[in-house]
């Protein structure tokens, strides 16, 4: 799925859970152990999202629904938002 957001950025989405053998599964059946971690609370009801953006960067953007934290990064090094906002803008000619 691609997405649009204000600003003139674009993000393709992928969204599927997988375990580390690379079997889909779906978020009913993950197991606890399987389930990502929030970096500052520990919780569990995290949302994990892989996006390509414009620029063509892999991304990994991470939800906690419980302590609210949201983190970027690409390769597993951190992003600040102002830096994903730049690979994602679209560039006009």
């Amino acid at each position: 799925m691609t997405a649009a957001f204000a600003g003139g950025f674009a993000a393709t989405v992928t969204a599927t859970v997988r375990l580390t053998d690379g079997v889909p599964m779906s978020l009913v059946t993950t197991p606890t152990s399987q389930l990502a971690v929030c970096t500052q609370c520990t919780g569990t009801r995290v949302t994990h999202i892989t996006m390509t953006l414009t620029d063509g960067s892999i991304v990994d953007f991470a939800s906690c629904h419980v302590c609210e934290h949201k983190s970027w990064t690409e390769a597993g090094t951190g992003l600040d938002v102002s830096a994903v906002l730049r690979k994602a803008q679209k560039i006009r000619v």
